[in-house]
């Protein structure tokens, strides 16, 4: 993946390759470098959510969400998320569809295949991705958590006419 945009302190900033990254997001840089090895599914999610809905889901990047947290006593909480974090913002990721992809999606349709996309990112991104592919019918999707709640009945009706499965974890496939 290629780090393609910044989001901090209400400010957004898309990066040229050829430019310099501007000082004011060397914090959000730094820590998010820092934590790039976390869980990706942290206590920012919330955060992110709001953040995505207003500014980037048609831009099809994917995100990491950055936060800071002090510590200043002599034992540490027994859980990474008993610390109070301070949001400092959103590094966006652009992940190239490879080439091929989409001249294979219209290849199944060919032969009368159906394809689906089964996915943990987020439905703006999904639907973004969808279309750079070809995929049939971007507009509608699922999400994970409305997959645990469908009753087989519903689902077994559902999925004839969707293709897009977005945020949906390993447990649910």
């Amino acid at each position: 993946m290629i780090l393609s945009s910044i989001y901090s302190g209400n400010e957004y900033f898309e990066i040229d390759k050829n430019e310099c990254l501007l000082e004011k997001f060397h914090e959000l840089l730094e820590f998010g470098y820092l934590a790039s090895q976390q869980d990706p599914f942290d206590p920012l999610e919330k955060e992110i959510k709001k953040i995505l809905k207003n500014s980037f889901i048609d831009k099809g990047l994917r995100f990491l969400g950055v936060a800071k947290a002090g510590f200043q006593d002599y034992s540490l909480p027994e859980k990474q998320h008993d610390f109070e974090f301070e949001f400092i913002g959103l590094l966006g990721f652009i992940d190239p569809v490879r080439p091929s992809v989409a001249q294979a999606v219209k290849e199944c349709y060919t032969a009368g295949i159906r394809v689906i996309m089964i996915t943990g990112d987020y439905p703006g991104t999904a639907q973004y991705i969808a279309r750079q592919i070809g995929l049939e019918n971007p507009e509608k999707y699922i999400v994970g958590p409305e997959l645990s709640k469908m009753s087989e009945n519903k689902l077994a009706e559902e999925i004839k006419t969707t293709n897009i499965f977005a945020r949906v974890v390993p447990e649910q496939n």
